[in-house]
């Protein structure tokens, strides 16, 4: 079954498929804890920011984007945990990690 993201991307036609299906596999790989994911999650933040900075797209949108692809991940609920010592879900680390990337990505 597609991911609603995809879905909605595929109606929208704004954002390459190859793009969301690349974000939505490294977010997964980091909430796994694969090894690289970190780079390879970051990767892919990169990717999704460039391809909308040449269509023109506020650093908003792509903020709001790559949370809607986090907050809408099919697994997210499977592959979540929560820190017994923090009491954060490891899903709003890695997402609060991606919004600084774009930040960082989208300059001042």
């Amino acid at each position: 079954m597609p991911s609603p993201t995809l879905e909605a991307v595929r109606a929208s036609g704004g954002l390459s498929l190859t793009a969301i299906s690349r974000l939505e596999r490294r977010f997964t790989e980091a909430l796994r804890h694969v090894p690289s994911s970190r780079v390879n999650l970051r990767l892919a933040v990169r990717h999704v920011v460039t391809e909308l900075e040449v269509q023109d797209v506020s650093s908003d949108v792509v903020r709001r984007f790559v949370r809607f692809v986090a907050d809408h991940h099919p697994e997210r609920d499977d592959l979540d945990r929560t820190s017994m010592v923090t009491g954060e879900r490891e899903s709003d680390r890695v997402v609060r990690q991606m919004m600084e990337w774009v930040d960082e990505l989208n300059g001042p």
